[in-house]
């Protein structure tokens, strides 16, 4: 879980509550200041367990700008974000707005229409965010089973930023060559270019004359167990 402790109620990880699972608390401000300060001992209890992450100076205060930037990076860590419950005013409805601009995916746990605290899990779901019924519907998204066959397909990307670019768009299902190239943002000449150095890495093949695939056939069967 990537939450914001500055809302983040004690997380239910570790021997304390008997699950395994790991949180990351992005801050939007240094790890040596508490904010709000009475959650500076649930950020003992974190870090002692699990990871604090900051991207500004150790001592650094809060301040309005870093809030929304703090958002940004919890999207861009996230595999996928849930948000669950908030005001519209929360940040978690800004990481919500922002997580479809890096291509993933949205899910949201509805409420009562009624609630101020329901506005930003309700209000995303006009914009085409995944209700959540259940804890299945999320990870029949993430597909757990599919954790070490990523691993290996993220070790083999290479180092390149247009190479990185432009292979996250392929998948197993045939991409069109014009689809890749405006998804990655690269000119056409050099997406083509990085397609075959892909290509001869054996990290994507070809399908007729104008679409990619995966080169690897990966398993997709999501298991409960």
């Amino acid at each position: 879980m990537v939450s914001d402790l500055d809302r983040e109620m004690p997380s239910p990880t570790g021997p304390r509550w008997g699950l395994k699972g790991r949180t990351v608390a992005m801050l939007a401000y240094g790890l040596a200041t508490s904010y709000p300060r009475e959650h500076a001992n649930l950020a003992q209890e974190i870090m002692e367990r699990d990871t604090l992450v900051s991207d500004y100076p150790l001592g650094a205060e809060p301040r309005g700008d870093y809030f929304p930037q703090r958002n940004w990076i919890i999207s861009d860590l996230s595999l996928e974000t849930l948000v669950v419950k908030a005001d519209v005013k929360s940040g978690a409805l800004t990481t919500g707005r922002l997580t479809p601009e890096q291509n993933r995916q949205v899910f949201t746990v509805p409420d009562s229409v009624f609630s101020a605290q329901s506005r930003s899990t309700n209000a995303p779901i006009q914009d085409g965010a995944k209700l959540v019924l259940r804890v299945e519907n999320v990870l029949e998204k993430l597909n757990p089973a599919m954790v070490p066959q990523r691993a290996e397909m993220k070790e083999l990307i290479p180092a390149a930023d247009t190479e990185a670019s432009l292979f996250r768009y392929i998948s197993k299902e045939p991409v069109h060559i014009d689809e890749s190239y405006r998804q990655s943002g690269l000119a056409a000449s050099t997406a083509s270019n990085v397609l075959v150095m892909l290509e001869l890495k054996g990290l994507v093949r070809q399908m007729g004359l104008t679409s990619y695939v995966l080169a690897r056939e990966m398993q997709t069967t999501y298991r409960k167990d």
